[in-house]
């Protein structure tokens, strides 16, 4: 059975219970959320800016 699941994914299959380093996961998050904020702030202006224009 193994054998054959090497030859399927054709790379040996990672230890499920193998030590995960989660400090970049952190890190990623970190800088995603920051991204998010930004992106919401830039929506905010955009849709400011929308507004005006229709009154205009």
């Amino acid at each position: 059975m193994e054998d054959e699941e090497h030859e399927v994914y054709g790379v040996e299959i990672p230890d499920m219970d193998a030590d995960v380093d989660m400090s970049h996961h952190h890190n990623d998050t970190a800088a995603a959320a920051k991204e998010l904020n930004e992106m919401k702030k830039r929506l905010k202006e955009m849709e400011e800016e929308a507004a005006a224009l229709r009154e205009m």
